[in-house]
């Protein structure tokens, strides 16, 4: 059917029903469509002469095209330009919902080019028989939004921008602040999916008082419903650049921005899953995000914060994972956490930017975390940065940038960036700086010995030496890395300096002369940083990287036996502002200790190799590794080699070094018996080129050099020669 066609019959139907309603009586705005066929093109929805051309639009009110689109059949994709305010007042005490498939056609909300419309909910009581909210995707308003009229519901876009794939937020979506408590402007439930809200703004403006804990209100609500023995579960699900609020003057205490939940038994074996939400605004009172009976989700891109003013003892999520489903996958990155504050005033209390406390792999990584604050005069509450607090869940948690606030306290506030009290968790290149001065706060907190916990490659700092510790262990304090790392057996690889960030409130590094810089280390599908920007394979520590730029980049380190010596030689491809080096040591399970200093090279482009050698004595195993310090003091090291040392069980005769080589070269035997013993080198005609060792030699290891200056190119062959037994070895002279 054209759309001529299908204007012309809707208003027909439209005009029959509202003769029927008044030779009835009934307020025409109650009736309903009969079934439409055919629907594709273009629709408008708004006030008298808002249309193109000074025009009527087909549908006055949102409810009128909700109405006909859940009465219609499709023979084609429609879009639905919205051309002015309207306010939905729900005077025929009915709910409104949307709940149609026209696969493999595509219904779009939309405003008109130019307009900047507002659809506001009045939603006067909790009428609805079903799931409380205003407006609500999954079920049809008709029969009054009921749990019996749960419908597949498919391929439906909001797009709240006014130009064609503009990314501007034009479109809001709001509660009347005089509206009942759950006016929630927008609840997906059921079965429903590939459903895209984007650039819109969705605003939870009800102005109530909350005595409730629940997870139950704010401007998005995701749920799902096990009805008659059939779970109805919303999926692939997008929100994209929207600006959800909950974070009114009058919102209630437990206003959130998004989240999911779940009522009703029994209760379904599958829970939301497949639910994306990138490049948001998303504000709440009690909560941004709060998953709750939920599954999978990947958050990212987006800037959440919370400012519950309102209640003295709730505690406080910009992001919550609670409850979740077995073997959920919730993928946190490059958001950022920018105000989590609250007026919490109670022991047990407080405030968290993210915590798992359920089942799950949760992938953190490339956040930014700041703007911590409790506004109570004295407060008795806790700060936490990352938490994880389950037995079942797994945490990744890498790359990411907190700065915790500074707060003035007087009260009992116990602070940490990251908190870890159970649960599987692995943390690498994570920078935590605490600017506060008045209290106890620990970068990292090991809240008892459940679980497990495996970090290096962090950056912990505190501003005030007195109040800041780097970490807590089990049951103590650790005031410094050096501290945490002996309680601990971690972070062998790990900073306490200051990182340098931009400001407080901007967690980028100030220059590519920060600390940070070089000082992490690659992990596997983390290619990105916090913007976006490429990660080195030599990476920063934190959230912001610096494409292409590496301190020093070490190309070789190794060790090799001249004698009784050990010779340690490295190569770098780049420095810059290396001080020098530091050569550490360690025999078997003893620490490692300083042996020497070498100098860097300052800033060079050039390759560099460097020589060290130390003489040893006895046997065993020894390793070494270098700590490279820069001319501002920050240091990483390199990967560790071992050597074992001593009497060798057999004859060895070692790969000469180097090889090729230009005109001498290094050959290392070792001997289990003092003998007579002969080495000696022959070209490849089997001719005797010279003798380089012919007598008695002691057990142990040894050395002899070996001078080919005035030998020509070619490969030559030395033996080693005991009694009847021989070693061969071939080596590579190249002028």
């Amino acid at each position: 059917m054209n759309k001529l066609a299908y204007s012309f019959l809707l208003m027909i139907v439209l005009c029959a029903y509202t003769g029927m309603a008044q030779s009835s009586g009934m307020n025409s705005s109650s009736a309903v469509t009969d079934q439409i066929t055919g629907m594709q093109g273009t629709y408008y929805i708004g006030a008298a002469g808002t249309g193109p051309g000074g025009t009527n639009p087909e549908f006055p009110t949102f409810r009128s095209a909700l109405d006909s689109i859940n009465n219609a059949t499709f023979s084609g994709n429609c879009t639905f330009y919205i051309t002015s305010d309207v306010t939905e007042t729900y005077a025929d005490t009915r709910g409104l919902g949307l709940a149609v498939n026209p696969d493999p056609y595509t219904i779009t909300f939309k405003p008109y080019p130019g307009v900047q419309p507002t659809i506001t909910l009045n939603y006067p009581s909790d009428m609805n028989s079903g799931p409380s909210g205003a407006f609500v995707i999954g079920i049809p308003g008709k029969g009054n939004v009921t749990w019996d009229s749960l419908r597949a519901t498919r391929n439906i876009i909001i797009d709240g921008s006014n130009t064609l794939n503009g990314t501007t937020r034009d479109l809001t979506i709001q509660s009347a602040t005089t509206s009942h408590r759950n006016a929630i402007p927008l609840v997906v439930v059921g079965d429903v999916s590939n459903v895209i809200i984007k650039n819109t703004k969705i605003y939870y403006k009800t102005q109530t008082v909350s005595t409730s804990g629940n997870l139950f209100i704010g401007s998005v609500m995701i749920r799902h419903r096990n009805y008659l023995g059939v779970d109805w579960v919303p999926h692939n699900l997008t929100f994209e650049n929207n600006h959800l609020n909950a974070n009114f003057d009058g919102n209630a205490q437990n206003a959130q921005g998004y989240g999911t939940y779940q009522t009703g038994t029994p209760v379904p074996l599958n829970y939301p899953y497949n639910i994306t939400l990138k490049n948001n605004l998303i504000e709440g009172k009690r909560r941004g995000i709060a998953l709750n009976l939920s599954g999978s989700h990947d958050i990212f891109g987006n800037e959440i914060m919370i400012n519950q003013n309102i209640a003295a003892n709730t505690t406080n999520e910009a992001i919550l994972c609670s409850n979740l489903d077995t073997g959920s996958v919730v993928n946190i990155y490059r958001n950022k956490i920018s105000k989590v504050s609250s007026m919490t005033n109670l022991a047990g209390s407080g405030i968290s930017a993210i915590s798992i406390e359920s089942f799950g792999i949760y992938n953190v990584h490339n956040n930014i975390i700041y703007g911590f604050a409790l506004t109570a005069s004295n407060p008795v509450a806790y700060v936490r940065g990352i938490r994880n607090s389950s037995q079942s869940a797994t945490l990744n948690c890498y790359f990411n940038s907190i700065y915790m606030t500074d707060i003035l306290a007087g009260g009992t506030v116990a602070y940490a960036g990251i908190l870890i009290s159970n649960g599987i968790n692995d943390l690498k290149n994570n920078i935590v700086h605490s600017a506060v001065v008045d209290f106890a706060t620990y970068c990292i907190y090991r809240d008892g010995a459940l679980g497990t916990l495996t970090a290096d490659y962090n950056n912990y700092s505190c501003a005030d030496a007195t109040n800041g510790n780097v970490g807590y262990w089990n049951s103590a304090a650790a005031h410094t890395l050096a501290s945490w790392q002996t309680a601990s057996s971690l972070d062998a690889h790990s900073l306490s300096v200051n990182p340098g960030f931009v400001s407080s409130t901007d967690l980028h590094l100030t220059a590519n002369t920060s600390p940070m810089v070089g000082k992490g280390i690659v992990v596997s599908g983390i290619t990105v940083d916090f913007d976006g920007d490429l990660r080195d394979n030599i990476p920063e520590i934190g959230a912001d990287e610096f494409p292409g730029f590496i301190p020093v980049e070490l190309i070789s380190f190794t060790v090799s036996r001249e004698g009784n010596r050990l010779v340690l030689r490295w190569e770098t491809a780049t420095e810059t502002n290396n001080s020098h080096f530091v050569v550490e040591k360690k025999s078997g399970n003893n620490l490692f200790r300083s042996i020497g200093m070498i100098k860097g090279a300052g800033t060079s482009a050039q390759k560099r190799n460097y020589i060290f050698t130390d003489e040893v004595t006895g046997t065993g195993k020894i390793t070494y590794r270098l700590k490279q310090v820069d001319f501002d003091g920050s240091v990483s090291y390199s990967n560790s080699v071992e050597t074992e040392t001593g009497i060798a069980d057999d004859y060895t005769l070692d790969q000469n070094y180097p090889n090729p080589f230009n005109p001498a070269t290094t050959i290392n035997y070792s001997l289990p018996v003092a003998s007579n013993i002969s080495i000696a080198v022959y070209n490849m005609n089997g001719e005797l080129v010279t003798t380089l060792v012919n007598g008695y030699k002691e057990a142990g290891n040894h050395t002899v050099e070996f001078n080919a200056e005035n030998l020509p190119s070619g490969v030559y062959v030395y033996r080693l020669t005991a009694g009847s037994f021989t070693l061969t070895r071939k080596m590579n002279l190249l002028k």
